[in-house]
This record gives C-alpha cells, structure tokens and sequence, in this order.
C-alpha cells in the first residue's frame, strides 16, 4: 500500500525498528503512538527508550488494558491501571494524546464484547479519572456496544468507521493491521485521522 503522510503508526515491542533515522523523519508530519503500559504492572520494555529518541516526532502513548469483569468494583480497577499508564508515560510529551486499548480480558479469559456494557462503562469511568483527556481504541463492533461519550480510535480493516457512533465522536481510524511505514520492519498497524464535519 501507499504511505501517506497522515498515516500514524502504532508501534510496540512486538514491532522491531530498521532504521530509526528514517522513521522519524517519514513520521515528523503524523506521529506515532507507543504501547506504554499493560495492565496494572507491566511496561513495555521498548517505550522509554524509542520515546526518548524520537522526541521531534509528535507522540501519543497506549495502555493495554486488562479488565477482570468478575471484580464487582470496576472502576476502581479501571484507576489502578490508569495510575500504573500515568506514572509509566510521567515526564514523557504526548502531543498526539494517551489512549486506551480495549480489546483483551485478563487472561483472556472472557471476550471483551460479552462483558456488560455497564460494567465496561463504570470500569472506563475510572480509567478517565487519571487520564481524562485518554481515547479508547476498539475494533468498530466493540465502539457500537460501548456506553458513554468519551472520544474513540477505531479499528476498521474493511470499512470506513462514522465519525460519529452514539454520543461518541471518532478521531482516529486504525484501517490495517499489515501496512508498511519507513524505518519499520514488517508489517504494522497505521491510522489516519478522522476529518470532523466543518
């Protein structure tokens, strides 16, 4: 496919960089966005270093979430793991934003589209405490079941999402899994921004 200069990478440990030189320059005008933190303890053993040598690229950083939908007290889950994301991502600039990724239970134990909206809402109410300026990033079928308002980055491979789904305005879309981007190598996720109506 063709890189456009609006393609965003999103980039983590699982993605190995060929030349960093080059990615920077190829991203100086989109961005990139890197996988910072996963559940309540884990980083990613890349993102402090790429992030400290990519500092003329405009960033955004993700958290992995990794909800337990047997808890009764979702929200308080939902802190925990925005407070581990915040002091991961603390003295880092993200002009591109922070993000939430929704996609995955602990352990996988459930898939993350049976979980009860609700539950899904009071645990994303407490993750927007920390970070309540984050965007939460799920595939299109998972955007349409979520309750609420927050901004949303969406994951459609096959189609163009609407820049709007219920109260939630959309602001990026993810359109492949197996792109290419200077300076990356193999295949990578990229999003391009979603234009608002003038």
């Amino acid at each position: 496919m063709t890189v456009g200069q609006a393609n965003i990478p999103d980039l983590s440990h699982h993605n190995p960089i060929s030349n960093l030189p080059t990615l920077a320059a190829a991203a100086a005008g989109s961005g990139i966005i890197l996988k910072a933190s996963e559940g309540q303890n884990w980083v990613d053993p890349t993102f402090h270093g790429r992030a400290a040598h990519l500092t003329s690229v405009p960033l955004g950083a993700y958290h992995f979430a990794r909800p337990d939908p047997t808890l009764a007290d979702p929200r308080t889950e939902g802190r925990l793991e925005a407070r581990h994301f915040a002091n991961t991502t603390s003295g880092h600039t993200l002009a591109l934003g922070r993000f939430l990724d929704w996609e995955a239970t602990r352990g996988n134990s459930t898939p993350i589209d049976t979980i009860d909206p609700k539950w899904t809402k009071e645990w994303i109410a407490g993750w927007l405490t920390i970070v309540p300026d984050g965007v939460v990033y799920a595939s299109l079928s998972v955007c349409e079941g979520l309750l609420g308002d927050f901004p949303l980055w969406v994951a459609a491979w096959e189609q163009t999402p609407p820049q709007q789904i219920g109260d939630h305005p959309v602001i990026l879309h993810q359109h492949t899994d197996r792109g290419s981007f200077p300076g990356i190598g193999g295949e990578v996720d990229l999003s391009r921004p979603v234009t608002s109506p003038a």
